[in-house]
């Protein structure tokens, strides 16, 4: 009878399984799922922050991904028994881990660390043509400055744009806390949101006023707008104002 019991038990897992809907599509953000036991209006504002994310997982074995105005791509793969999902972003070596906790025709609820994660809803609307931010404005006024003076690992501290208030900067800062952006003596990037990572080169623009990252082919401006021994200020377009530090956040 045990051994009954045992059969019925795997065949039954083996049905949930293949009757899983497809993972593979393109998923945008809905909402925030928190694990952290924040408050709802903290939610609500944080939220607002990831507005452009977006996951797509082709039948290929390739992903791709989109956030704070960041491109990634990569190979991924799923194992339904466990509801793991594995990412490795193009030129790096550790791969991510996230966690299926429900997936519908149309939802999925995707746990990306302990704090909390992202639920996404399915959709066909979005295009290469809208997943790149648009062109960047004439650079705002700026310093120079030399290789010794960047080529250090500065890590985030908060990201200023217009109209965010000061709870959606500090939400975000607490969010990715522990990022960081490389700049190598040799001209290697290395730059990590979450538990994102990616790998390029970097160079000086003209006259050294600005910071040209390539990742894959795509290239990021960076205006320097201040500096010192252990901070750096960084513009992005004309008035998002990105602000590190060379020592890591307090836990």
């Amino acid at each position: 009878m045990k051994r009954i019991l045992l059969l019925l038990l795997l065949l039954s897992g083996m049905t949930t399984f293949a009757q899983q809907p497809p993972l593979t599509g393109t998923w945008t953000f809905n909402y925030l799922i928190d694990t952290a036991g924040r408050e709802r209006e903290d939610l609500r504002e944080a939220s607002a922050l990831f507005a452009d994310l977006y996951f797509r997982f082709d039948t290929s074995g390739r992903f791709r991904a989109f956030l704070m105005k960041t491109k990634m791509e990569g190979d991924w793969s799923y194992a339904p028994a466990t509801g793991t999902i594995r990412m490795q972003m193009d030129g790096t070596t550790t791969p991510h881990e996230a966690r299926v906790l429900r997936l519908t025709d149309s939802s999925l609820l995707l746990r990306m660390d302990r704090k909390g994660g992202y639920a996404l809803r399915r959709s066909t609307g979005i295009s290469d043509s809208s997943e790149a931010p648009a062109p960047p404005p004439p650079p705002p006024p700026s310093v120079s400055a030399t290789k010794a003076q960047v080529a250090k690992r500065w890590y985030f501290l908060r990201r200023e744009v217009p109209g965010r208030s000061e709870e959606q900067i500090r939400l975000l800062s607490e969010l990715v806390a522990g990022s960081y952006l490389e700049f190598r003596p040799d001209g290697g990037y290395k730059g990590k949101i979450g538990k994102l990572e990616v790998d390029g080169r970097w160079s000086f623009g003209e006259g050294n006023h600005t910071i040209v990252v390539s990742v894959d082919g795509e290239q990021q401006m960076w205006t320097i707008s201040s500096f010192s021994a252990t901070s750096l200020v960084l513009i992005k377009g004309s008035r998002e104002v990105w602000k590190f530090s060379v020592r890591p956040p307090a836990k």
